[in-house]
């Protein structure tokens, strides 16, 4: 298990199945299956909503997909952030709001200008023969909060089966 350390007063408590407390402990996994795309995360709390995005299609070496956010600000400037590796617990900017990629391994991808909805749909090319690395996605976008920015949830691309 893993928690963020950055953050005061997170600590977990863990029962026994013997211990006779309805909280049982219990065990969830998830995974994604080669050519498909999960999410993780909440995106930052917006007036309507969290901001959030996916990956459309079915992400498949050669083939183009659509990297989608919807319920972000306004008429903003979003940029898109790439990394090989998930931060699963995250980094808390404020309240619900974190950041999934970590900070050592964040490349910068495409920008893109969020409609009057916060909405934008912007093309990704899936490379050729991409090996199966797991790549995640996270956007932020430019507002008017105390930080100047907000981020959406993450989105995970395993176009092909890890090996």
């Amino acid at each position: 298990m893993r928690n963020s350390e950055s953050v005061t007063s997170t600590a977990n408590r863990i029962e026994s199945r013997q211990s006779g407390s309805v909280l049982l402990p219990r065990l969830s996994v998830a995974y994604l299956m080669p050519g498909t795309s999960g999410f993780w995360g909440q995106g930052c709390p917006m007036q309507f909503g969290n901001y959030q995005f996916q990956f459309g299609g079915a992400p498949i070496g050669g083939s183009t997909i659509a990297m989608q956010q919807s319920n972000g600000p306004a008429n903003a400037l979003s940029a898109h952030f790439f990394s090989l590796e998930l931060d699963a617990a995250g980094t808390t900017l404020t309240s619900g709001c974190s950041v999934y990629l970590p900070a050592a391994s964040i490349l910068l991808g495409p920008t893109v200008f969020l409609d009057f909805g916060g909405s934008a749909a912007t093309p990704f090319a899936v490379p050729s023969g991409f090996p199966g690395y797991l790549v995640v996605c996270q956007a932020a976008a430019l507002d008017g909060s105390p930080l100047g920015f907000t981020l959406s949830n993450a989105a995970r691309d395993p176009s092909q089966a890890r090996t």
